[in-house]
């Protein structure tokens, strides 16, 4: 179960989470990426900046 979960967690990206409602509002930081960025990467850039 955990190696399916961090699967998922390790390959999803924007693209997959775009249409979720509020994504971009609550994810400024993803405006000025790719599309297919990683959510780990994302949010590990957003830590950086903050």
């Amino acid at each position: 179960m955990r190696d399916r979960v961090n699967a998922i967690v390790h390959s999803e990206t924007i693209r997959d989470r775009m249409d979720s409602p509020n994504f971009f509002e609550r994810n400024a930081c993803a405006k000025g990426l790719p599309l297919d960025t990683p959510i780990l990467k994302m949010l590990e850039d957003d830590d950086r900046a903050t």
